[in-house]
Parts: structure tokens; sequence; C-alpha cells
């Protein structure tokens, strides 16, 4: 009875991520309430819980999710990526760049995450910094408009 059971509940977990690639964020949500409290502890559901409080503007809920999956270390540059940008999104620029800076150790030709830091350091008048962003950026994606962008208006 106990593995129908545990079924049951992964079978929510799977159809929530299902909505979520659908974008039906609110029904994912809906999904995952119903999901026993011994499942909520699960790194896929926290980080499903996660990306739809993200989709939902609601970031400060996304970032509580995201730093419980990553305290297990699992799937850790998409969660600090989406953490990053919720903290961002928050005007948390130094805690944004602390995790774009975490998700370059782990994946150093993360494009997008040098044009967001170098869209960070812009905001911030560190002119230099967003320069050296941008360039990496464009380096690994020539066709970057964004940063091409950006980089052309601090020249």
């Amino acid at each position: 009875m106990h593995d129908a059971k545990s079924n049951d509940q992964n079978s929510l977990v799977d159809r929530a991520g299902l909505l979520i690639d659908q974008k039906k964020y609110s029904e994912a949500l809906a999904l995952l309430e119903k999901v026993r409290e011994e499942t909520k502890t699960e790194n896929r559901f926290q980080a499903y819980l996660g990306y739809i409080y993200f989709h939902l503007e609601r970031y400060h809920e996304a970032i509580e999710c995201f730093d419980r999956v990553l305290a297990d270390k699992k799937d850790a540059e998409n969660i600090l990526f989406t953490r990053a940008v919720s903290k961002d999104y928050l005007n948390k620029v130094p805690e944004a760049i602390k995790d774009y800076e975490r998700v370059l150790n782990i994946n150093p030709e993360a494009k997008l995450v040098h044009r967001n830091l170098g869209l960070l350091f812009e905001s911030q008048e560190k002119f230099g910094e967003a320069q050296k962003f941008y360039s990496k950026a464009l380096k690994l994606d020539e066709n970057d408009d964004v940063s091409k962008a950006r980089l052309k208006s601090l020249r």
C-alpha cells in the first residue's frame, strides 16, 4: 500500500512538471499543494515549486525553495541561475552577483550568466566589469544582440 501512495505522489509531481513545461504555473501549483508532507522535502518537488513561484513572480518564495534544493547540491546550476534572477528582480544585486558567480564556477561558459552579470555591473556603474562580461558573452555567442548593443553603448 505504501508503494501505491508513493507512486500516486510521484505521479502528481510528474504531472506538475508537465504543466510547468506548458507554462501552466497556477495549475501546477494546485497539483503540488495536494502532495503529502513527506514528498514536499524532495528536491524535485522543491525545484518545481521554486520554478512555479518564480514564474508567478513570487520571488521570495522561489528563493526559499531554491535554497532548500541547493542545500543538497543537486541541480545547482539551474537553481542558482533562477535564484539569481529572482534576487535581481528583488533588487538584491550583490546577492544576485554571488549566485551568478557560483553558476560560473559550475559552468564557465554559461552565456546568459555573463550577459546578466554585465547588466548588473552596468546598473552599478561598474562599466569595466560590465564590458568584461559582455565581451565574454559575445565570445560564447556572437549573435547575442543584447550584449553587443550594451557593449557598444559603453564604448
